[in-house]
């Protein structure tokens, strides 16, 4: 089941879109002062998380191929979108093609995922008992 004959579609779709409010702000935002990554290039797995949750989130909002295929790229072009707004809308970040790499990664992961368990879906079969 997917989300486009679901209940709640409306929903859905309002969160997935919510979920790039977050992170294209996230990423404009100004950096936290004095936060310490737990590890070298950690921040790689934040771009990776955020970029899986909104593909997996995708997955379950569009029933059709092409949907999919829209929405997956869309992601893609979002991260691009946000490594070149850093080093060109901002005065502390930078541009990083690693990050891009990253969130690349976190669509394929999400996608995957999506595939295995449609969330929507499965939240939405949870709800109805």
């Amino acid at each position: 089941m997917s989300v486009e004959g679901a209940r709640w579609r409306g929903a859905w779709l309002a969160l997935w879109a919510l979920g790039w409010i977050v992170c294209v702000v996230l990423s404009l935002g100004p950096a936290v002062p004095g936060a310490v990554p737990l590890f070298p290039h950690a921040d790689k797995l934040n771009h990776a998380l955020a970029y899986a949750a909104l593909a997996w989130w995708a997955m379950g909002c569009f029933a059709t191929t092409s949907g999919r295929r829209w929405a997956l790229l869309s992601l893609l072009v979002l991260g691009a979108a946000m490594e070149w707004a850093q080093g060109a809308l901002t005065v502390d970040r930078q541009r990083d093609g690693l990050d891009l790499v990253a969130n690349a990664v976190g669509v394929g992961l999400g996608t995957a995922l999506g595939l295995a368990l449609n969330l929507p879906a499965w939240l939405e079969a949870r709800f109805r008992r």
